[in-house]
């Protein structure tokens, strides 16, 4: 390759010998001196002057090795615009997360498409236990997801790190008996009908505390439920850090007591991403911007 013959220039007029360069490029030296002959014959000029001792440039040398140097910065230079290039076509991030760290995904997601727009991102929600199981498979890059630190120490090959912690809340409707509460137990939730989101995670917590109250029904659609909170025909169990940003509450139809239920009245969030499959460029600064983003909801 020519670019090579360029190489050879410059190696031979820092060693100021064919053989050191030879040693170095861990080539023979005969291609590097029949390269250089080649490229002087070419060019109509003498790059070096051959003597027992080495090889020195001549003075029409010097003023081509600056040349040379020139032209090989650029070339690394379009190796590298080339290589960006190469990984914006292959550049994606696959996330899935649960339902309840939906803002969290969300607000940190719009800000890193901005600044990341060439990445093919997928974002899906899934139940806590299918986060785990999509990491572990190698489905997904990163899981943002709700769930007991016990059952992440259990998994070996998984990574995972805090991102924080949520309070537990109640969403009733603004004509709820119980909207003048400021703070809710299970006791007085006992004759409440529930509306729940489908998750085995939602639905073992309602077991422990609500099993003798009634369900309207269950889905895994949050609008769904939402929507049935509003008209006032059921009420549902959600995190406060989810509620924020929520239009039924920021407009007042919906509002959030909190709840009280012993040691799982706090929530941990994590972030987890697997041991056997080395997080992307791409996923870590999108880690960078989940954790920052953590800071919205504070």
């Amino acid at each position: 390759m020519y670019i090579e013959k360029l190489y050879y220039i410059v190696e031979v007029a820092k060693e100021r010998s064919i053989l050191k360069a030879a040693e170095n490029l861990h080539i023979t030296s005969s291609v590097i001196s029949q390269s250089i002959s080649q490229l002087e014959r070419e060019w109509g000029v003498t790059l070096f002057i051959r003597t027992r001792t080495g090889s020195i440039l001549t003075d029409e040398g010097k003023v081509i090795l600056k040349k040379v140097l020139d032209t090989l910065s650029k070339y690394q230079e379009l190796k590298a615009e080339i290589n960006t290039q190469k990984n914006v076509k292959e550049a994606n991030l696959k996330i899935s997360y649960s339902a309840v760290a939906s803002d969290l995904i969300f607000n940190s997601l719009i800000k890193y498409k901005d600044d990341y727009p060439h990445v093919d991102t997928l974002v899906q929600e899934k139940d806590s236990l299918e986060v785990l199981l999509n990491i572990k498979t190698g489905k997904t890059d990163i899981g943002v997801l709700a769930i007991s630190e016990s059952l992440l120490k259990e998994e070996t090959d998984i990574r995972y790190e805090k991102l924080c912690e949520s309070n537990l809340c109640v969403l009733v409707s603004k004509n709820s008996s119980l909207v003048d509460y400021d703070c809710l137990t299970p006791k007085d939730l006992i004759n409440e009908q529930f509306v729940l989101y489908s998750s085995s995670a939602m639905e073992a917590f309602y077991n422990l505390y609500f099993s003798k109250s009634k369900i309207y029904y269950s889905t895994n659609n949050m609008e769904l439920i939402k929507r049935v909170v509003k008209e006032n025909k059921a009420i549902t169990i959600a995190c406060e850090i989810g509620t924020k940003y929520d239009p039924y509450i920021v407009n007042g139809d919906i509002v959030p007591i909190r709840l009280r239920a012993l040691e799982y009245s706090i929530i941990p969030f994590w972030v987890i991403y697997s041991w056997n499959n080395p997080i992307s460029n791409f996923g870590s600064e999108f880690l960078k911007y989940l954790k920052l983003g953590n800071v919205d909801f504070a």
